[in-house]
């Protein structure tokens, strides 16, 4: 019972014909079929916003950390995503929350990660809508300072380097 209701109902209220192949991403993922219910418009200009951040992300120099539900992103970049975690909820379930009694553990393994890869910046894309507390809930304000481009929010870290 408990899966039944898990199913994949975000899939339920979408055409799947409207799905186009993902080697528009990338060649390494040609044969999948893209599509993404959580995307407010079509495949086409979601994998356009792919592919800008792919270009936008291999131009930097410095180390980055990008916090996406595009977890293939390193298998497709030359560059380390340096992700923290395999997914980005903020209920708990990813990683522990304030007030969880694995917070400061949590804390602890994303500062130092922060400061042995030194990471300067933390990418965001804005049509994800994922919160910036995933990060700014372990770093103080003096920490980092927020810039948003087209693409990104970006936290620009000056701490742990």
């Amino acid at each position: 019972r408990y899966n039944e209701e898990r199913k994949f109902h975000e899939l339920s209220r979408i055409n799947l014909d409207e799905a186009i192949d993902a080697k528009y991403i990338h060649e390494s993922l040609a044969g999948l079929k893209w599509i993404n219910p959580f995307f407010n418009g079509n495949p086409v200009e979601e994998i356009e916003l792919i592919k800008e951040g792919i270009l936008q992300i291999e131009k930097q120099d410095d180390e980055l950390m990008l916090i996406t539900h595009y977890l293939f992103f390193d298998s497709i970049t030359k560059k380390n995503m340096n992700m923290p975690s395999k997914t980005f909820t903020t209920d708990g379930i990813s990683f522990p929350v304030k007030g969880s009694k694995y917070f400061q553990l949590y804390d602890t393994f994303l500062k130092n990660h922060l400061s042995k890869k030194k990471i300067k910046k933390v990418y965001f894309f804005n049509h994800e809508n994922l919160s910036q507390k995933i990060i700014s809930n372990h770093i103080s304000n003096d920490c980092y300072e927020e810039k948003k481009d087209k693409l990104f929010i970006i936290l620009e870290i000056n701490c742990f380097n």
